[in-house]
């Protein structure tokens, strides 16, 4: 159960757990600029992956977890553009595949002892109803832990007027701010020397 408070100010930073080097030449400085560290990737089905190019996320976590300022909220990311196999396509349609990987991912955060899931869908084909009913199933079981629920939707646009519309996808028009989720726009942090 999570007993963090989310910040005012959120500082996050997204840590690419398959980028083995860049997470081995992030500093505790660095890490302790932010107070939202977020880690990727969970399997497609929810759970922690022990094999292929995400098989150290738990290693990363527990090593990046020593050296965070005390109050640090961590989330475990699903989806993603991965090229690996199916990692990266969360199968939020089958009704059964949706609440089995629910209960995965809350099986992994209570194993990884994080404080929430990051969705990051990316799959152009999802229907917007569909990511809709699983952020609700999801927020509904986060909920009874006191979790975090976050969505880093695709935006687009510029940044003067950015839109919630995945290019060549659905619209999060629909899911802007319903459920307690929290929309972030992310800097990636395995890569310290890369400006984003």
């Amino acid at each position: 159960m999570s007993n963090k408070q989310w910040p005012n100010m959120a500082m996050v930073g997204y840590i690419d757990c398959s980028a083995t080097g860049a997470v081995n030449e992030i500093t505790k400085a660095q890490i302790q600029s932010y107070n939202v560290i977020i880690f990727g990737f969970a399997n497609a089905d929810g759970t922690i992956p022990n094999s292929g190019l995400f098989k150290d996320l738990a290693k990363t976590v527990a090593t990046i977890k020593k050296i965070q300022s005390p109050g640090t909220v961590n989330l475990l990311s699903v989806g993603g553009a991965v090229r690996e196999g199916d990692l990266g396509k969360v199968d939020i349609i089958s009704p059964y595949a949706v609440e089995k990987t629910v209960s995965n991912l809350v099986a992994s955060i209570a194993t990884l002892q994080l404080d929430g899931i990051d969705l990051d869908i990316e799959d152009a084909t999802i229907s917007i109803v569909d990511i809709l009913n699983f952020s609700r199933l999801l927020r509904t079981e986060l909920d009874k832990t006191n979790a975090f629920l976050t969505c880093a939707p695709i935006l687009a646009g510029s940044n003067e007027l950015p839109e919630l519309i995945t290019p060549r996808g659905p619209s999060w028009a629909e899911v802007y701010g319903p459920n307690g989720v929290v929309f972030l726009s992310l800097i990636h942090i395995s890569e310290p020397t890369r400006p984003y």
